[in-house]
């Protein structure tokens, strides 16, 4: 049984850096599925990096991306993404997110708004993929997440608020596309 590391229980092993899949050593099925179960038991969870549930290896599971689904509880893109690596960062976006790791707190994160991405699937196939919009900005999420990085160390505005309240702050102040394209300039890390 996997369990969810939090910034109140945990952070310094969310922090660190996750290493590289090795297909030859890593159970990398028996990890998917642990990442899948995990998110299919929450309904907070629109991806997951394995990390953030005590694997600190490059893989991820994609749910919910889709803006127009993400009300959904039935919706799960069911996608893993292993070793992903951005090749390309265009535009910007900005979104209030949140993480699972970090409880309650929601940050407003900019991000590219566009970004192509070199994986491998699980298998071991080595992909190539252009992702836009908020499917751009939950993979930006966790593979920040990979190097130790919440959206709280990049946000311009952390909140406090329920799962309910950040539903009603995104139909307020949805995902907003500030340009589609043009070089992404990522935002500095905040020192703590």
């Amino acid at each position: 049984m996997l369990k969810q590391k939090t910034i109140e229980n945990e952070e310094a092993f969310l922090r660190q850096m996750s290493r590289k899949v090795d297909f030859l050593e890593d159970p990398v099925q028996e990890i998917a599925n642990q990442l899948k179960d995990f998110c299919q038991n929450s309904s907070l969870a629109m991806a997951l990096a394995a990390v953030q549930v005590g694997i600190p290896l490059e893989m991820l599971y994609l749910k919910k991306t889709d803006l127009n689904r993400l009300e959904d509880d039935a919706y799960d893109e069911n996608r893993i993404l292993i070793n992903p690596v951005i090749i390309g960062a265009y535009g910007e976006s900005e979104y209030w997110e949140a993480c699972v790791s970090c409880l309650d707190y929601t940050g407003l994160v900019k991000r590219p708004y566009g970004v192509v991405i070199e994986y491998q699937d699980i298998e071991g196939n080595v992909h190539q993929e252009e992702f836009t919009g908020l499917p751009a900005t939950v993979i930006c999420h966790e593979l920040d997440h990979f190097k130790g990085i919440l959206h709280i160390d990049i946000a311009s505005k952390i909140i406090r608020c329920t799962p309910e309240e950040r539903l009603e702050l995104r139909k307020k102040e949805g995902y907003k596309i500030i340009r589609k394209d043009g070089p992404f300039v990522k935002a500095k890390q905040k020192t703590l």
